[in-house]
């Protein structure tokens, strides 16, 4: 009869937690807490750094009114507004428009709430409006 490897018998006989503890390792779902539980090395103090760069925003002035609105909207601001989207509360396109003029016609759009994305150079505001 042969004899067991020490190791095997002695992993064979403690639980995953047990032996991921002895182990320096952790018991976890992978990936990020949303898959399957497996025995990994501990992201203790690890850098959570992100891929994604923090860029500085312009300041920008927006003024939009009357809100709720009647047949037009003005839009005023210390930018050029390159584009506006007007979508409904489902987000369905209502209209586009580049470089738009001011007052916006609203007149043919019926009584609800809507949602005005204002496009400027490298940034855009979403704005909720109230159409009476």
């Amino acid at each position: 009869m042969k004899k067991a490897n020490k190791m095997t018998s002695i992993t064979n006989q403690i639980s995953p937690m047990t032996y991921a503890r002895i182990a320096g390792l952790l018991y976890a779902r992978f990936p990020n807490g949303t898959g399957d539980f497996v025995i990994q090395p501990h992201t203790f103090n690890n850098s959570n750094s992100t891929s994604v760069p923090v860029v500085e925003l312009e300041d920008i002035d927006i003024l939009l009114y009357p809100n709720p609105a009647g047949d037009f909207i003005t839009i005023e601001s210390n930018q050029a507004v390159r584009q506006i989207l007007l979508s409904d509360v489902m987000g369905k396109e209502i209209t586009r428009k580049e470089n738009p003029e001011f007052p916006l016609n609203v007149e043919d759009i019926s009584s609800g709430i809507y949602f005005i994305r204002l496009d400027f150079d490298d940034q855009s505001f979403i704005v909720k409006i109230i159409k009476e």
